[in-house]
């Protein structure tokens, strides 16, 4: 892996009067509609704009160790497909090395119907020309399977195009993407989905 860049197989007491109490209470009661709106579809809330270095300024939530930092945690690798100490762009320390023939399946994607599409960041080498083609699918919770295309992982790390959610599978409650290496080895770090949000 060496041929990627940056890349390596007792607290105070108060008493509250029951005016306060009742003031907050208030104000719980207002907010509380607020946070159940932004997550009104079960799926994650936060959302940040990590692709700004790209000139995509778009906002993103973070896939289930989409960032790779918990070891590929929920995710299915095969074929040599494993977590590797490497420096991300974003700053992470850890990255997700997929050596030619082999393939990462994400954890399942909560989906509330607005995830259009994904974007990730790729490395890669060894494939004809400068880097590594890498195919990708999306497999929606019942089973069903369309193909994303391919993404071109070059000798520096890129952002991805959009890999969209076709809209059969974004009517379900959740799906995947997986990563084949077709040739050359490849790198992925930071796989975002976008909630559809707008600034």
């Amino acid at each position: 892996m060496s041929s990627f860049p940056h890349a390596h197989p007792a607290g105070r007491r108060f008493a509250l009067s029951s005016t306060a109490l009742a003031a907050i209470l208030a104000l719980v009661a207002i907010a509380a509609p607020n946070a159940a709106a932004a997550d009104a579809g079960g799926c994650p809330a936060e959302v940040s704009n990590p692709f700004l270095p790209w000139n995509d300024d778009n906002l993103y939530r973070l896939a289930p160790d989409g960032d790779f930092e918990t070891g590929a945690d929920g995710w299915s690798l095969a074929d040599g497909a494993a977590p590797a100490d490497g420096a991300s762009p974003l700053g992470g320390a850890s990255v997700l090395s997929i050596p030619a023939g082999g393939s990462a399946l994400s954890a399942p994607i909560c989906v509330d119907g607005s995830e259009p599409f994904a974007k990730v960041l790729t490395a890669g080498a060894g494939g004809p020309g400068d880097g590594a083609r890498v195919a990708v699918a999306v497999i929606g919770s019942n089973g069903t399977t369309e193909s994303a295309g391919t993404l071109r992982a070059h000798s520096e790390w890129g952002l991805s195009r959009k890999l969209r959610v076709p809209d059969p599978i974004a009517e379900l409650d959740s799906f995947q993407y997986r990563f084949t290496a077709l040739d050359g080895d490849a790198v992925l770090d930071s796989l975002y989905v976008d909630p559809h949000l707008k600034h």
